[in-house]
C-alpha cells in the first residue's frame, strides 16, 4: 500500500513540475498567483518559445489527469477489509492525489491563458480560452481561439472554462441555497469533430475517423453582425478549415443581454457530388468522475436521439457542489437533421452527439448549439428547455442567410394577423364584434404566441375568446395566448367592445398586434387594423309600423318557402 500511494505522490509531482514554485492548496490563491505572473510576464515574441509554453501545458494538463485517474484506480484496486485503518488512509491519500491532480490540469490549462490580451478586432489567437465573454448573469466563457496544437478538449472555438464573475445563490443538497462563485464548468466543450467515414463514436485525437477542427489560424470578431451592444464583439469568427470536400467553419457568440453560449458550425460541400458525413460535438466537462445526468427534454435522466436537451451537474459533496449547473441545447423538435447518436452517462464527463449531414453540390448547412450554466438544476432545465423553442434573443446576431442555413432546429416562421368585422359602420354604446385571425405562413411552429389588443379610448371591453386561446383583459388591453401555434391558422378569436357615444359622427378601429417566442422572418404582417364610421347612437335607423308589417310578411313567406 505504501508504494501504491508513493507511485500516486510521484506522478502528481511530476504533473505539477511546472509549478514547483506555487503551493496547490487553494484554487483561487493559485489562479491569483499565475494571473499576477502572468500580468509581470511579456507576450510572447519569439513563436518557437510561445509553442513550447503551450506544450509544456498542454503535457503537464495531460499528466496530470492521468495521474488524478491513476490515483483511483489505484484506490478501486487496492483489498477492502484487511486492514481498516491501512484501507482508510489508502483511499485518503486516492482522494488528496486526485483532487490535486484535477486542479495542477486546470491550472496548468490555463496557466498560458492567463496572459492579459488586448481585445482588438483580431484577438491575440495564441492560447487556449484566451477570449473571454461574459454573459447577462455574470457567467464567463473562456473561448479557445488558434490552437496549433492536437488535443480533443482544447479545439479551436471550444470554451476551455465557464465561471463566475461573482458570487451567486448555488443551491445545496438540501434544498436551501449558499453564495458561491461557482466555476469549473468545463474542461473543454464544444469540440467540433468531422467524420468523412460517418463515424459517431467518441472523437479523439489520433482516431484517423476523425478530422478536430485545429490548427486553423487566428479568429476575430465577426464584423457581420449588427452594430451594437449585444452583437459588436460578442460573437467570433474562426477561419474556414478545408475537410475533404468539405469546407468547415464556425461561430461563438455569448450575449450581455441572456444566459448562454451559442455555436454556430457552418459546412459547405465544394465538390461537384453528394457528400455525406458525420459532425460530432466532444466535451469534457469540469464535473469529471461526480457528473450526474439530472434531466432531459423527456422527462428522465436517459439520453436519448430525441431529447432536445440534457441538464447536468457535479454530484454534492456533502451539501453542496462547488460546479456551474449546465444546460446542453442540441436540438428543436422536428428539425430535419437530428440528433443521430448520443451519450450522457453518470460518472462520465465526456458526452458527445452526432449529426448526420448530407450536402448537395454547393450547398451550406449549419449546425446550432447552445450551453447554458445557472445556480441550479432547475434554472438550468428552465433555461434550456427556452433556448430549445429558439426565442428572439437565441438568434440574435445572425443573418437572415445563416437561420436558413440551420438544419438541426426550425429556426424561424412568419406569423400573420387579421382583424375583419362584419359591421361596416359603429354605432355609440352598441356592441361591436371583431374576429382576429393569426396565420403561420411557417416554416416552423410558433412557439409562445401573443396577440394583444388595446382597447381604444372611450370604448367599453365586452368579451374575448377563441378556441385553444387564453385570454385576459387588464385596464383595457386584452391579451390572448398559446403555447405553439404549428404553420397553417390559428383557430379564430372574437372580440367584443362597445364604442363610445358620439355628439358628432367620427371613426372608430381596432387594432391588434401578434408576437411569438420564435423569430418572426416578416415582422411587416403582424399588426392589423379595422376602422369603420362612428355614428351617434341616435342615428341608428327606427323602423315605421308599415315598415314593420312588410318585414313580418316577409318573414312568413321565409317561412313557408323553406317548409315546401
Amino acid at each position: 500500500m505504501k508504494k501504491a500511494i508513493a507511485v500516486v505522490v510521484f506522478l502528481l509531482l511530476s504533473s505539477t513540475i511546472l509549478y514547483a514554485d506555487v503551493a496547490v492548496t487553494d484554487r483561487s490563491s493559485v489562479v491569483r498567483a499565475l494571473a499576477d505572473q502572468a500580468a509581470l510576464r511579456p507576450q510572447a515574441t519569439d513563436a518557437a518559445s510561445d509553442q513550447a509554453a503551450r506544450h509544456a501545458a498542454a503535457v503537464a494538463e495531460d499528466q496530470a489527469k492521468k495521474a488524478a485517474k491513476l490515483a483511483k484506480r489505484l484506490h478501486d484496486l487496492t483489498p477492502k477489509g484487511t486492514d481498516v485503518a491501512s484501507d482508510r488512509a489508502a483511499r485518503h491519500a486516492a482522494a488528496v492525489a486526485q483532487n490535486l491532480a484535477k486542479k495542477a490540469a486546470k491550472l496548468a490549462k490555463r496557466h498560458h491563458g492567463l496572459t492579459p490580451l488586448t481585445q482588438a478586432f483580431h484577438p491575440r489567437a495564441t492560447a487556449t480560452g484566451s477570449i473571454g465573454l461574459i454573459d447577462a448573469s455574470g457567467l464567463k466563457y473562456f473561448i479557445n481561439t488558434n490552437i496549433t496544437f492536437s488535443t480533443t478538449s482544447s479545439a479551436s472555438g471550444a470554451a476551455s472554462e465557464a465561471s463566475y464573475t461573482h458570487s451567486v445563490a448555488a443551491t445545496t443538497s438540501g434544498g436551501g441555497t449558499t453564495m458561491s462563485t461557482l466555476n469549473d464548468m468545463f474542461d473543454g466543450y464544444q469540440t467540433l469533430c468531422v467524420s468523412l467515414t460517418n463515424a459517431t463514436t467518441q472523437c479523439q485525437t489520433g482516431n484517423a475517423n476523425f478530422t478536430i477542427y485545429n490548427k486553423n489560424g487566428p479568429a476575430v470578431f465577426d464584423a457581420t453582425v449588427p452594430a451594437g451592444a449585444n452583437c459588436t464583439n460578442r460573437q467570433i469568427a474562426f477561419p474556414v478549415q478545408t475537410i475533404g470536400a468539405l469546407s468547415v467553419s464556425r461561430k461563438v457568440y455569448v450575449p450581455p443581454n441572456d444566459t448562454y453560449a451559442r455555436w454556430m458550425n457552418f459546412f459547405t460541400n465544394t465538390s461537384g457530388s453528394p457528400v455525406t458525413f458525420t459532425m460530432l460535438t466532444a466535451n469534457n466537462l469540469g464535473s469529471d468522475s461526480n457528473t450526474v445526468i439530472v434531466n432531459s427534454s423527456n422527462g428522465d435522466a436517459v439520453a436519448q436521439t430525441t431529447d432536445t436537451w440534457i441538464s447536468s451537474f457535479q454530484n454534492y459533496s456533502g451539501n453542496t457542489s462547488s460546479d456551474v449547473r449546465i444546460g446542453h441545447v442540441l436540438q428543436g423538435t422536428g428539425a430535419p437533421t437530428p440528433v443521430s447518436n448520443i451519450f450522457f452517462a453518470n460518472g462520465d464527463d465526456n458526452p458527445f452527439w452526432v449529426y448526420s449531414i448530407t450536402l448537395a453540390p454547393g450547398q451550406t448547412k449549419a449546425i446550432l448549439n447552445f450551453v447554458t450554466g445557472q445556480p441550479s438544476k432547475a434554472a438550468a432545465n428552465a433555461q434550456a428547455a427556452a433556448l430549445a423553442l429558439l426565442p428572439a434573443t437565441s438568434t440574435q446576431c445572425l443573418s437572415g442567410t445563416e437561420l436558413g442555413q440551420i438544419v438541426n432546429f426550425l429556426t424561424a416562421t412568419d406569423l400573420a394577423i387579421n382583424v375583419t368585422s362584419s359591421a361596416t359602420m359603429a354605432f355609440g354604446n352598441t356592441p361591436m364584434t371583431y374576429t382576429i385571425t393569426v396565420t403561420n405562413n411557417g416554416p416552423s411552429p410558433a412557439a409562445s404566441v401573443s396577440v394583444v389588443d388595446v382597447v381604444p379610448a372611450g370604448a367599453t371591453f365586452g368579451s374575448a375568446s377563441g378556441t385553444g386561446w387564453t385570454c385576459n383583459n387588464v385596464a383595457g388591453t386584452v391579451t390572448c395566448t398559446l403555447p405553439t401555434l404549428n404553420v397553417g391558422p390559428a383557430n379564430p378569436i372574437t372580440l367584443t367592445m362597445t364604442p363610445p357615444n358620439v355628439a358628432s359622427p367620427g371613426t372608430f378601429g381596432d387594432t391588434a398586434t401578434v408576437s411569438s417566442a420564435t423569430t418572426d422572418t416578416n415582422p411587416a404582417n403582424n399588426t392589423s387594423s379595422y376602422t369603420v364610421p362612428l355614428l351617434p347612437q341616435s342615428a341608428i335607423p327606427a323602423l315605421s309600423g308599415w315598415m314593420l308589417c312588410a318585414l313580418g310578411a316577409m318573414l312568413g313567406l321565409i317561412a313557408i318557402a323553406r317548409r315546401t
